[in-house]
């Protein structure tokens, strides 16, 4: 992407796909731990994050308590049995989120959850409230946290974010659902999230087009939503090109080491 652009690219590791290349690979039940971490951190060297659907995966009644090494290694059986399947065993995803979370401390990374409503295809949803317990246990790990998409649930997203230092949003995909309605939700994640912890993200995928197309629905969102702000004199033109900055690089920039 960044050759054809012309620009700088960045990759951000995939979690799952990581796990599918080791189930794939022949490890047994007993080395399945130390294969996922090996392989993890080797991926994972020169990424500036790490992502992961763990959380749509397991679905509303997702508990993100770390797994037992026993479970972990029953599970890791089963699942090696049939390796060609996508993971969805509720243990291994979150063995997997946890050992992510090691090798992102390691390496000094950031960790991107998938939140809210997945593709119509997709196995569940998940409400970023449910996250609170894990954002907790992540804190004296100093590992950035970062909710994506979160539609619909953006304002249960915005406290969890609000109530951690460490706790980000990237709601990319809450603005292609909302679209003519993006003003309002980047307006209410405004008012109530700290302005450092908002983060712009296209999640544009397949087509180019997506990417354009939710880039400029975020712009004409946050422009609308500052424009309100200085019509009503609530904000200062250079309060709103501060915040502006921010939301649109600046943050990113800083939580990812850009």
């Amino acid at each position: 992407m960044g050759r054809l652009g012309g620009a700088a690219a960045d990759e951000i590791v995939r979690l799952e796909s990581v796990e599918e290349d080791v189930a794939r690979g022949g490890t047994t039940a007993a080395g399945y731990l130390a294969a996922l971490e090996e392989h993890l951190s080797a991926r994972a060297a020169g990424a500036v994050a790490l992502k992961t659907v763990v959380a749509r995966r397991c679905g509303p009644g997702f508990d993100p308590a770390r797994p037992s090494r026993g479970a972990v290694i029953a599970a890791a059986g089963r699942r090696l049995a049939d390796p060609g399947r996508p993971l969805d065993h509720p243990v291994l995803l979150r063995h997997l989120l946890w050992t992510a979370t090691a090798v992102a401390r390691e390496r000094g990374l950031s960790l991107q959850i998938s939140t809210g409503y997945g593709p119509v295809a997709g196995p569940g949803h998940c409400d970023p409230a449910l996250l609170a317990g894990f954002a907790e246990a992540l804190g004296p790990a100093g590992v950035p946290l970062v909710l994506l998409h979160c539609h619909p649930f953006h304002r249960q997203a915005a406290h969890l974010a609000a109530g951690f230092p460490h706790v980000y949003l990237d709601a990319g995909s809450a603005l292609i659902h909302c679209a003519g309605s993006a003003a309002g939700v980047v307006g209410e994640l405004l008012d109530l999230l700290p302005f450092h912890k908002l983060m712009f993200g296209s999640h544009g995928r397949g087509v180019a087009e997506t990417c354009h197309l939710a880039a400029l629905r975020f712009r004409r969102g946050l422009g609308r939503a500052l424009a309100d702000r200085l019509e009503q004199g609530k904000w200062s033109a250079p309060d709103a090109a501060r915040v502006a900055h921010m939301i649109g690089s600046d943050n990113a920039r800083r939580v990812y080491r850009l």
